[in-house]
C-alpha cells in the first residue's frame, strides 16, 4: 500500500497520535481554533488529501457501525411469542374445534391486525 511513502511524506503527523484525537466531551468544552490546533487543521484550508488519507488509514472511515437488522420474516415471527397472541391462537382454534367458524375467524383477523 501507499501508506509507507505517504507517512514519509507527512512526518509531522508522526507526532504523538493520541494528542491528536479529542474526546466528544473534551471537543465540546473548547473553541474552534483550539480544536482545530489540536487536530493539527487549518481552518481555512482544511487538510491535503494525502493528510486525510493517512488519516483515514489511521483511524477508517468517518462512519457508524451499524448492526444489520433481523429480517422481516423473523420480526413477523416473534410477535407470535406475545402471550396475549398466543391465548388468541388458542381461542381460535378453540372456536375451530367447537365448529364456531365465526368466532375464529374474527380471532384470527384480530391477530393479524395487531401482528402486522
Amino acid at each position: 500500500m501507499a501508506c509507507s511513502s505517504t507517512v514519509k511524506e507527512s512526518a509531522h503527523t508522526e507526532v504523538a497520535e493520541e494528542e491528536m484525537w479529542l474526546g466528544t466531551n473534551e471537543a465540546a468544552t473548547l473553541g474552534s481554533e483550539e480544536v482545530a490546533a489540536r487536530l493539527r487543521v487549518d481552518l481555512r484550508t482544511g487538510l491535503w488529501w494525502r493528510e486525510a488519507e493517512l488519516r483515514r488509514q489511521l483511524a477508517g472511515h468517518n462512519e457508524f457501525c451499524v448492526k444489520e437488522d433481523d429480517p422481516l420474516w423473523k420480526k413477523y415471527i416473534e410477535q407470535f411469542k406475545n402471550p396475549l397472541i398466543l391465548l388468541l391462537l388458542a381461542s381460535a382454534l378453540v372456536s375451530v374445534c367447537m365448529r364456531q367458524l365465526d368466532d375464529a375467524v374474527s380471532i384470527t383477523v384480530a391477530i393479524l391486525i395487531v401482528v402486522t
